[in-house]
């Protein structure tokens, strides 16, 4: 199954390719797809392929050669979205082939944008993965309609011309699931109680019922949390000092229990 993001976690992408230049140009036209074909969500489906390229990351050599391999795992995968508090969207074989030629196309100017400027006519390190893909779906009528929308987009809403700056995914840095959910169910918390004690006692009460700790250590609350939220979770859960009320305690479950539906963490 395809996972569709929640709110929060749609934040965290956007929020984390704001200076990417290939996202920039990319949006409006998976935005589009969303509109058009009923795709999933530009963040998502900018995730699916984020989870691809780190696919790739993990392979030491003949990476060209997982290729055909992840293209008929996304077509398999793609035939179902699942998205938390929802039920499961079957969708039809040519949809899901569709969601995987869009990734398979996005993945392509991805490893092609490690070429630096004045270098285009060289060889570079992620042509044999580029030309397994364009081999798979060079012929295919909607991925060529892919490229000439991408091609075509040379000017910003800004009306400034587009300048997307050489990177090579394949040698960026590891993107670490465990943290975005973690940015996540703070955004969450911090959305429903900026500043309040509640949110405190949400944090904590992640702690001990996720991650099945009853009493963490203030190194282990900053691992999980951050050092800006640990400190007070450390001190509501470790102290009895500043004890919550019951109605805020009550009103931390309720919210915690929400984030975590909302989450799936």
């Amino acid at each position: 199954m395809a996972k569709i993001l929640t709110e929060a976690e749609r934040c965290i992408v956007h929020d984390r390719n704001r200076e990417n230049d290939l996202y920039d140009q990319w949006c409006p036209i998976l935005a589009m797809l969303q509109r058009d074909y009923d795709e999933m969500d530009v963040a998502s489906l900018w995730s699916l392929v984020e989870q691809q390229i780190e696919h790739l990351r993990q392979k030491a050599g003949y990476r060209e050669v997982e290729i055909s391999i992840i293209y008929n795992e996304l077509i398999d995968n793609c035939r179902v979205f699942s998205q938390s508090g929802s039920k499961n969207k079957d969708r039809a074989p040519e949809q899901a082939r569709r969601t995987a030629t869009t990734v398979m196309c996005v993945m392509l100017t991805m490893l092609m944008n490690a070429v630096e400027r004045g270098h285009e006519e060289e060889t570079f390190a992620n042509e044999p993965i580029c030309m397994a893909i364009m081999d798979i779906v060079k012929d295919d009528v909607y991925f060529n309609n892919l490229i000439k929308y991408f091609l075509e987009r040379k000017t910003g809403y800004d009306g400034k011309e587009v300048v997307i700056t050489p990177n090579d995914p394949l040698l960026a840095e590891k993107i670490d699931e465990l943290e975005l959910k973690q940015q996540a169910i703070k955004q969450v918390l911090e959305y429903n109680d900026q500043t309040g004690k509640a949110a405190c006692a949400v944090i904590v009460s992640a702690c001990r019922k996720n991650w099945l700790i009853k009493k963490p250590t203030y190194k282990e609350a900053i691992r999980m949390f951050g050092r800006r939220w640990s400190k007070d979770s450390y001190k509501y859960v470790n102290s009895g000092q500043n004890k919550l009320t019951q109605t805020e305690l009550n009103l931390a479950d309720d919210r915690l229990e929400s984030a975590l539906e909302k989450l799936k963490v």
